[in-house]
């Protein structure tokens, strides 16, 4: 009997394991440094091993010099480490070029022989193109994290979908999220307001029609449903159809087909169907509202929009976001920790739309100045926990309109009159100049040793 020999085993390295991944692959320890980088990852961004191993990760993909978390994504490092189970996100990274790129990451932990996280390995997974970053959702809060999962699992099916919130919650954005994000993203994505469709041109506008079908129709038109062919129909308060184009909007969903109004044959149409509501449409059944059947054709895959209340994490993020993108708005510094107390401190009836409006209301009140917590109106009384700044655009806005010019063209005459009439009292004084006190007090700082000035 031949005696056994002992084969020596090769265990193979790190970077030979991770070199067998398909796609771009990281590993980054809690400290944000990368720690090995495989072969993929490199020649995906053209980088050199010394430049990526041992750098941190959000200076690597972000160009930045904090955590992604800083800036309102989603960290899925942070995720990893606190929970000890895999995530995924939607991130933008930087491509070789220096151009954005919306990746997808997914994220796993590493552990150690008594089950502790020692590591996060990452795979890194292109979306689309530059463009398409516009269409992620902000936020990193629980709920949001979990909503993107739950979109991310139905984006590529051609389920149809039911996005039900309140009204200015983001369903529009979630519903191109959803298109962007799933085949049909380089077909068109057409929204249907049902709230303007008209009774009497609702179907034409929906559906189409041939000319001579009624007295104005002199040629063809396409409508809605067929110009969305290829993409995604978004039909934002499909609680306000009427009844009889539920009954057709059922027909489509049940046969891909259409027939334009004052046609005699059916046209097929390739669309995939999002719809949204903010009522509850489970009640308008009960109330013979809206017809059972197409209720259950809607729900096929239901999904909660949570308001801006429920994830008051994100709010600070989302203000800096709208605040970035106002045009012209050239001075941008962060919001002070006394203006992100106030706009935690308050409900959002109007939700992510409101916050919009709130900031954008604020840089025009600022214009080139620091934004300060006068500059910030809430108009809804019915949050118990907000803290009203000003009840009324009357209270903020001159009746001079002296906000039309900049605070700078104030000349020195112009302040010294308007101080005399309010005897010396700068709040009132500011509010007719169209200024903060603030700004006043700088104004009055430079011209002090004026002796005009009351005291």
């Amino acid at each position: 009997m031949a005696q056994r020999r002992d084969v020596p085993t090769l265990l193979p390295s790190c970077k030979q394991l991770i070199d067998v991944f398909s796609e771009p692959f990281v590993i980054i320890g809690q400290d944000y440094r990368i720690q090995a980088a495989n072969r993929h990852y490199l020649e995906q961004y053209r980088a050199n091993e010394e430049h990526v191993v041992g750098n941190y990760c959000y200076k690597v993909s972000h160009h930045s010099d904090t955590p992604c978390r800083n800036h309102g994504e989603h960290c899925p490092l942070d995720e990893v480490f606190r929970t000890r189970r895999a995530t995924h996100v939607i991130h933008v990274h930087y491509d070789s070029d220096g151009n954005e790129e919306n990746v997808q990451l997914q994220a796993t932990p590493i552990l150690d022989g008594e089950g502790n996280v020692v590591a996060m390995g990452e795979t890194i997974n292109r979306l689309g193109s530059p463009d398409e970053a516009k269409r992620k959702l902000l936020g990193h809060s629980p709920v949001m994290v979990r909503l993107t999962e739950i979109l991310q699992r139905v984006a590529p099916t051609q389920t149809t979908v039911l996005l039900q919130g309140e009204s200015g919650a983001g369903k529009e954005c979630v519903a191109e999220y959803i298109h962007h994000h799933s085949s049909r993203g380089e077909g068109p994505f057409v929204i249907v307001d049902s709230t303007t469709l008209g009774e009497h041109l609702a179907e034409s506008e929906l559906f189409g029609h041939e000319r001579g079908a009624f007295t104005s129709a002199d040629k063809r038109k396409q409508g809605l449903i067929e110009s969305a062919h290829g993409g995604t129909l978004f039909i934002d308060e499909i609680g306000e159809l009427s009844p009889n184009l539920q009954t057709k909007l059922l027909r489509l969903l049940e046969t891909s087909q259409i027939r334009r109004v004052g046609a005699t044959g059916f046209i097929d149409v390739d669309i995939r169907i999002i719809a949204a509501t903010h009522r509850d449409l489970r009640e308008m059944v009960q109330q013979k509202q809206f017809r059972e059947d197409l209720y259950f054709r809607l729900t096929a895959f239901p999904i909660y929009i949570p308001p801006l209340r429920e994830r008051k994490e994100d709010i600070i993020g989302l203000a800096e976001h709208f605040l970035a993108k106002i045009p012209d708005n050239r001075h941008k510094p962060p919001l002070s920790p006394q203006i992100q107390s106030h706009l935690l401190n308050y409900d959002y009836p109007g939700n992510v739309r409101e916050l919009r409006n709130i900031i954008e209301r604020a840089a025009i009140m600022a214009r080139s100045e620091s934004l300060s917590p006068e500059h910030f109106s809430f108009f809804h009384e019915s949050a118990p926990q907000q803290q009203v700044l000003h009840k009324s655009v009357d209270n903020l806005v001159p009746h001079n309109n002296v906000l039309q010019r900049r605070r700078s063209d104030i000349d020195k005459q112009e302040i010294l009159t308007v101080l005399k009439k309010h005897a010396g009292h700068r709040v009132s004084a500011a509010r007719e100049l169209g200024m903060s006190e603030r700004t006043l007090y700088r104004h009055l700082q430079k011209i002090k040793s004026k002796p005009a000035i009351p005291e």
